[in-house]
């Protein structure tokens, strides 16, 4: 049974559309789907980084990300 979580800034009425149509989905769809949202906030988190950080270099970049997504305990010693 798919589960979906109700989002803060989503109404009912919308919640309940996307709710149906990833029910219509099979689960091969749900996962690309997933994956193009996780690679649009992987893409939207470079950018805004990239803006508070003209002229990063990427491996900077990539620090600075995963500084974001991870916990301290999380994060790796090397990349410190």
């Amino acid at each position: 049974r798919l589960t979906t979580m109700t989002l803060l800034d989503t109404s009912p009425v919308a919640n309940d559309l996307q709710t149906e149509i990833l029910r219509k989905m099979s689960s091969v769809e749900r996962l690309k789907a997933a994956i193009g949202f996780s690679e649009l906030t992987r893409k939207l988190a470079f950018a805004r980084i990239e803006q508070a950080h003209p002229g990063i270099s990427r491996p900077e970049l990539v620090r600075e990300f995963l500084r974001c997504i991870l916990s301290e305990d999380d994060y790796p010693a090397g990349l410190k």
